[in-house]
This record gives C-alpha cells, structure tokens and sequence, in this order.
C-alpha cells in the first residue's frame, strides 16, 4: 500500500473575530492563535491587518490602554532574525512615540516586566496626551518567528490599570499559526521538502530561505477495517494533520474519502511520527496531508 503526504506552503493569517464582553468580573478573548482574559469593563478592539495582530484593550473614558500585537519577522532572504526583530521593535516604538506626542529624540529607559513564567525586555518612554503626562512600556519577544509584542500605555504615576494589565499579562497565551508546507513522503524515510526547491514564499510574498527539512520517522500504516472490506469500499482517504514542534502529530481529521475509512485513516495518521521540522534553524510547527491509498483485493 503506498502512502503519499503532500505539504503546501503559507505561511497561515489570523481571521478577525468580534467579540462578545460582559459587564463584571474577567472576560475572554479568543482569536485563532490569541487568547487573554481582560477586565469586563475595559473594551478589546481587534485591529489586526496582513502583516500581523494588533489587539487593543482600552478602558472606557480614560487614556489607558494595552496593545497586543504579532508579527512575523521579516527575513529579506536572509535568516537574520536579529536585525528582523529589531526592524519590527523599531517601528513599535516610533509608532508609540507619535501617539503620546514624545519627541523622536527621547531615549528610553531599559524596563523589563513578567509574562507567564518568564520575563521580557522592554522600553519605557514618556509624553503627554491631551496635556496629562503619560508613561509608555513597550516589551518584545521573540517565539520562533514571530515577534510578540506588548505596549502599556498609562498616566505618569498612575496606577488604576494594573489590574488590567497584571491579568492580561497571567492569561496570555500566544500560538503561532503552522507553516504549511508540501513535499512527498513515499515511504517512512522519505524525506519531506518543498517543492520546487529549498525556498518559498512567505504570506507577503518574500522568500524564505533554508529548507523545510522534516522527514518521516515512522508513518503507521491503516488497518483495512473490516466492515469497509466487505462492503467493497477503496479510494484514497486524505487526513489533514497538526505537526508540533517536535515532530509529533498533535491533531488529525479527514477532509475526504470513503465514510468507512476514514477513522482508520485517522487513527494511523495520529500514531505516525516525523523529525522537527526547521525553518532559519528555528522548529516550527506544520500542517498538511497525509492521503492513504486503501485498495480492495
């Protein structure tokens, strides 16, 4: 029985949802790859575009607010994550800087702050909006290859949105969208690459150098069920799968194929297992299909 897995190449974009909200207590925020709890009476506005996610939390009738953004990193042919990032976090901070009026000129003082377990860097700037003094905190980290941003932006000295903030930054839980990518596998040591070469094209339409480099480690195959056999029934059954970092299949559905096969076809395709697939030498997570062949004799 021969076993096929194409891959195909996009780099995935998030969709914007709207949001429901209530009136007291914590509420949720969800969108493909985001999710944070934020204060009821603060309002979340998804102003998200092509190049990445930008989630605004501001509190109603007050210059407070928080923004989470997402971008992947540009890597102009190059795998020089460095210099990507640090285009992105200067274009955060301009951006910042025109907003609360600050001059161009101001430096900015070294802060760090917690997120989940850990802590990040960031810069804290000062200006004025509507002729109040305003603090600004913009943080950055890097996950693989997308920069994660968070931007604070509050009155000098006070301090009526740490609540807000000291939640979103507990609940935060940033995933970024899988690498879809296409290649062969013929056998359990195939190797899986792009096609057409060692190159692709990202959602912007540059090109992203190295290799989609994962192979086939061990790729199950399905177990002809015997209902499906005396019914006579064949054909090619396509399960659409979740490779995780390390390689492992972490979610797997059929997108086509005969009803009766399509759970063995499944439960192979959960059991299957591939080497870390790496982009810029960073694992990424990829999505594609595996198409099962199931031939009755």
């Amino acid at each position: 029985m021969q076993t096929k897995l194409p891959l195909f190449l996009l780099i995935a974009i998030s969709s914007t949802l709207s949001l429901p909200w209530q009136s007291a207590g914590n509420d949720h925020f969800t969108k493909p790859g985001i999710a944070f709890d934020y204060p009821a009476d603060w309002k979340v506005t998804d102003q998200s575009a092509d190049r990445g996610d930008s989630i605004l939390l501001a509190s109603f009738g007050k210059t407070q607010s928080i923004t989470v953004l997402t971008e992947s990193i540009p890597l102009k042919g190059s795998c020089d994550l460095d210099n990507g990032s640090a285009t992105i976090r200067s274009s955060w901070l301009e951006t910042t800087k025109a907003k609360i009026q600050a001059a161009k000129e101001t430096p900015g003082k070294p802060i760090t702050t917690r997120l989940g377990d850990g802590e990040i860097e960031g810069t804290q700037i000062s200006g004025r909006i509507n002729s109040q003094p305003i603090t600004a905190e913009i943080y950055s980290v890097r996950r693989s290859l997308i920069l994660i941003g968070l931007i604070y932006v509050h009155l000098e000295n006070d301090h009526s949105s740490e609540p807000a903030w000291d939640v979103l930054r507990r609940t935060l839980v940033i995933s970024p969208a899988p690498l879809m990518v296409r290649g062969v596998a013929t056998n359990p040591q195939a190797s899986v690459s792009e096609a057409g070469g060692d190159s692709g094209s990202g959602a912007d339409g540059e090109r992203i150098p190295g290799s989609v480099n994962g192979k086939v480690v061990h790729l199950v195959q399905p177990q002809y069920p015997t209902v499906a056999r005396r019914a006579h029934a064949s054909g090619t059954v396509g399960v659409q799968v979740l490779i995780d970092e390390a390689g492992d299949v972490i979610a797997a559905h059929a997108i086509s194929g005969h009803p009766l096969l399509q759970a063995a076809g499944v439960a192979a395709a959960r059991a299957s297992k591939f080497s870390p697939t790496k982009l810029c030498g960073e694992a990424v997570r990829v999505a594609g299909v595996i198409q099962y062949n199931f031939v009755d004799q």
